[in-house]
């Protein structure tokens, strides 16, 4: 779930002038996707969409009360920056942006955080799809049932330290020397056409000269890599080389495993903060196929 303020303008505002008016050096943009976001303690920031008809300010399911503070507050900035009232997405009344921080007040902060619980709430048989990503203002942090179970104290303490881990995994890149590996695809080349000697004695197989795409990170070893989750519905698949001439490709999951079994750190699901050793690295090479 998410909520939305809307701002219906024909003027434009930049990031630094709503940066300027919201008057909180803490805050910071991402310009490309104009999320605002306050390093070390947002989790999905606020999201801000321009339209023919205006902007969109939204804060989205799963996030701290710190985001929701923000995404009124960059409500309010926008409109103040072209003089038009706000319109939450609950109201068919438009608001004053002075008026929106009580309009936005803690009852409603407290209710954006409560949307978390029915996340955290999925039954199994929702979650047998594999875990529910949580785009990240900077990257995407998945999440999994069994998180959120608790041993002591409450479902409220839990969800608060799941977020903590996608909070921190928003900034490892810039709090430690850790390479973040990127997400790209592939399509490989078509299978070379079989001789026609061998195709007459029988000895050649059938080929298909289909090559499906798939996504896949690079890794090498003794390299400290944060790891990125798959959004797509790709196969998905990690490269492995030494110099990048010689590629092999090695089935996520079978890395998954590997990764679990050495003890790396987990940022929720399917995401890792860990190094290969030359070794271990050329062991997962002759599990994997050339790529």
């Amino acid at each position: 779930m998410s909520f939305y303020f809307n701002i219906a303008t024909d003027k434009t505002v930049t990031a630094d002038q709503i940066l300027e008016a919201l008057g909180r050096p803490e805050v910071s943009v991402d310009d490309n996707k104009m999320i605002f976001h306050i390093p070390g303690k947002s989790l999905r920031g606020a999201c801000v969409y321009h339209s023919d008809e205006g902007y969109e300010v939204g804060v989205n399911a799963f996030t701290p009360k710190t985001d929701a503070r923000l995404t009124r507050d960059v409500a309010a900035a926008i409109a103040w920056l072209t003089g038009a009232s706000v319109v939450p997405e609950d109201s068919e009344d438009s608001f004053s942006p002075e008026y929106i921080a009580d309009y936005g007040g803690e009852d409603w902060v407290a209710e954006r955080f409560d949307e978390a619980y029915f996340l955290a709430r999925r039954p199994d048989d929702a979650a047998e799809g594999g875990p529910l990503s949580v785009a990240g203002y900077k990257r995407t942090f998945a999440v999994t049932p069994d998180m959120f179970e608790q041993d002591a104290g409450s479902l409220e303490d839990a969800i608060r330290a799941v977020m903590q881990v996608g909070i921190d995994l928003q900034t490892l890149d810039d709090r430690e020397d850790i390479f973040a590996a990127s997400l790209m695809s592939f399509t490989p080349p078509a299978a070379p056409p079989q001789s026609t000697l061998r195709r007459m004695f029988g000895l050649s197989k059938p080929v298909s000269n289909v090559r499906e795409p798939y996504t896949a990170f690079f890794i090498g070893p003794d390299v400290r890599t944060l790891t990125p989750y798959n959004e797509t519905s790709d196969p998905f698949y990690v490269h492995l080389s030494v110099d990048q001439k010689a590629v092999f490709r090695l089935p996520a999951d079978d890395f998954f495993a590997y990764a679990e079994a050495a003890g790396a750190r987990a940022y929720g699901a399917q995401v890792y903060d860990i190094t290969i050793s030359q070794a271990d690295h050329a062991k997962l090479m002759q599990q994997a196929e050339p790529a």
